[in-house]
């Protein structure tokens, strides 16, 4: 029969099971390896032995949070440039034993950088969008305020409906840019949303005219 040891040296992530002191009873190959000691070595010994004392301390906390609570606890944390997902889970234990948890560390630095890049460039995509709204919307009030002034003049019917056209298409491209500023406010989490009446006719009706 293939042991528990041998399933546990066959896991990529970091294994380490302690009990409520922090001492270690049990660690596959994967953690010895990135401790630098051997499985053999490390069993018996207790956290302020093993980590950097602040770095024993966060552990032995959330390991007695875990035990306490029954539930598994998660986390992250940097070290030596390597970000680590943990997961603290509470171990069945058998009558008069004590208890004990089981300590999984999975290196999460790609897919944490990738994520962080995403945002970046998300973030970078709505700076984009606001700074060419700001900028769009300079010239085309400049475009209605003209077509205002033309208005004023005298025009046949054929040369009004011109303009009219003109202003109707400004008018909808500036409302274009205005929802592109929104939308680059709601993704920077800086917009409110309000809940107000519409009128559905208006709606259609300038969609076909369009």
């Amino acid at each position: 029969p293939i042991s528990v040891s041998t399933l546990l040296d066959a896991a990529s992530d970091r294994v380490i099971v302690a009990d409520a002191t922090g001492r270690i009873l049990a660690v596959n190959a994967a953690a010895a390896a990135g401790l630098g000691l051997t499985p053999q070595t490390l069993v018996g010994l207790d956290f302020e032995t093993v980590f950097p004392r602040e770095l024993a301390c966060s552990r032995l906390i959330r390991l007695r949070r875990a035990l306490d609570t029954g539930r598994p606890v998660r986390f992250t944390d940097e070290r030596g440039g390597i970000i680590f997902d943990h997961i603290i889970a509470p171990l069945p234990t058998p009558g008069g034993e004590a208890r004990r948890a089981a300590l999984f560390a999975r290196d999460a630095t790609q897919f944490v950088r990738a994520r962080e890049a995403a945002e970046a460039a998300s973030r970078a995509k709505s700076d984009f969008l606001a700074n060419v709204s700001h900028e769009l919307r300079t010239p085309l009030n400049g475009i209605l305020g003209m077509g205002q002034v033309l208005g004023a003049s005298s025009l046949d019917a054929e040369q009004r409906q011109c303009l009219d056209d003109i202003d109707s298409a400004a008018g909808a491209l500036l409302t274009l840019v205005n929802d592109l500023l929104k939308l680059s406010s709601l993704e920077a989490e800086d917009g409110e949303l309000s809940r107000q009446p519409i009128v559905l006719s208006s709606l259609l009706e300038g969609a076909m005219a369009t």
